[in-house]
């Protein structure tokens, strides 16, 4: 279990080029969350998710990202413990 929450994350996260600010250490993060942990090609995986699904997923009034933004959160807070908080917030924010 630990070894799919660490590919999955570490993953979406380097495709997405979030790990660290630098471009070097983040194709490095890239090559190993997504070539090594999980075996696909680090191109074909970041153009899939990147190029393919976001294309989709982000177009205003559309999915998550239309209705849940934080900007004022860090990026860790805003991936893996701001959506335990969607439960709570959901009903005083719903309009």
């Amino acid at each position: 279990m630990s070894h799919y929450t660490l590919t999955v994350k570490g993953s979406h996260l380097a495709t997405h080029g979030a790990l660290t600010e630098s471009k070097a250490w983040s194709k490095i993060w890239e090559l190993f969350f997504v070539e090594v942990c999980s075996a696909f090609s680090a191109e074909y995986a970041k153009y899939g998710h990147v190029k393919m699904h976001h294309g989709y997923t982000n177009v205003l009034g559309l999915g998550d990202s239309s209705t849940w933004r934080l900007p004022c959160l860090n990026r860790f807070v805003y991936m893996f413990l701001a959506p335990l908080l969607i439960p709570v917030i959901t009903p005083l924010v719903a309009v």
